[in-house]
């Protein structure tokens, strides 16, 4: 009985032994190591491989869709051989992602600062280059992609700025019997102009042609002043038109007295004239009942 117990116990530990030594053979399928994705070793020179990407976009002038599509496709079928390991593949992986962000951020930063041959069209295809690789390559996080967009974005802005005429036109609010005066749009403009250029990124972009002359405050001055002789006598005219489409009741003349006395305030002499014949003219008949 005791030689039986014994021979017992031998079989259960000796089953423990085979099967903690065998126990993935006999619960893996050929189907998962078929399956895996990496080999243990790479079968190609990981080295040469990325020196070859690099030696492909350093000559590139921006972003290049067929070259990226080539070396993606080949890094993919590649891999699908299995001719990677899990770390040449994010090797390779990498040198493609970074040769061809640098080549396109280059690219832009090239185009952008070109100023002997500025072209605006090459800087907007080099952009969507930019934009392209961050939707392909999701890297929308990329400190220097990040950089590019606030880069085209100010570049935009003052693009637009620059582009502009600047022309002030009176706007005579009916509803609230006001307006913005001539030197408050003037000082907005003038702002305007004085935080563009005072933005960090601006002196990546200061050689553009036209952006210097166009938020220069002298220049920008000249553009704007001669114009608040047409601004006042077309507001006066503005005035005048609102106070004519109505009635003419006592509170409305004690209003537009208040405003003739905002718009002296403001000019003493475009406008004026006027505005004050038509003021000393209005007159209320007594048989009018206040409105």
């Amino acid at each position: 009985m005791k030689a039986i117990k014994l021979l017992l116990l031998f079989v259960v530990v000796a089953g423990g032994i085979f099967l903690a030594l065998f126990w993935g053979n006999l619960f893996s399928s050929d189907v998962d190591e078929e399956d895996t994705e990496f080999v243990t070793e790479d079968l190609v020179d990981i080295e040469a491989q990325c020196d070859s990407i690099r030696a492909a976009w350093r000559s590139e002038p921006g972003w290049n869709e067929q070259l990226y599509d080539k070396w993606r496709q080949r890094i993919n079928r590649r891999k699908e051989m299995k001719y990677f390991s899990q770390r040449g593949y994010t090797t390779v992986n990498n040198a493609l992602r970074e040769s061809a962000a640098n080549a396109s951020c280059n690219g832009y930063m090239n185009a952008l600062q070109d100023a002997r041959s500025f072209d605006h069209n090459l800087l907007l295809t080099r952009y969507r280059g930019v934009e392209k690789l961050k939707e392909i390559e999701n890297m929308g996080a990329d400190t220097r992609i990040r950089k590019i967009e606030s880069l085209h974005k100010l570049y935009g802005d003052i693009r637009n700025f620059v582009g502009s005429s600047h022309t002030i036109v009176p706007d005579f609010d009916t509803t609230k019997t006001s307006w913005t005066s001539f030197d408050t749009r003037r000082s907005q403009i003038l702002t305007r102009a004085r935080n563009l250029a005072a933005d960090p990124l601006y002196k990546e972009m200061s050689m553009v042609p036209g952006f210097a002359v166009g938020l220069d405050a002298s220049a920008l001055a000249q553009k704007i002043d001669p114009q608040r002789r047409r601004f006042y006598e077309k507001l006066s005219t503005q005035i005048i038109a609102y106070f004519e489409s109505r009635a003419h009741t006592q509170d409305r003349a004690n209003l537009l007295e208040h405003i003739y006395e905002n718009f002296c305030n403001q000019e003493s002499d475009y406008g004026v004239r006027e505005l004050s014949r038509y003021v000393v003219g209005y007159e209320v008949p007594e048989e009018n009942p206040q409105q």
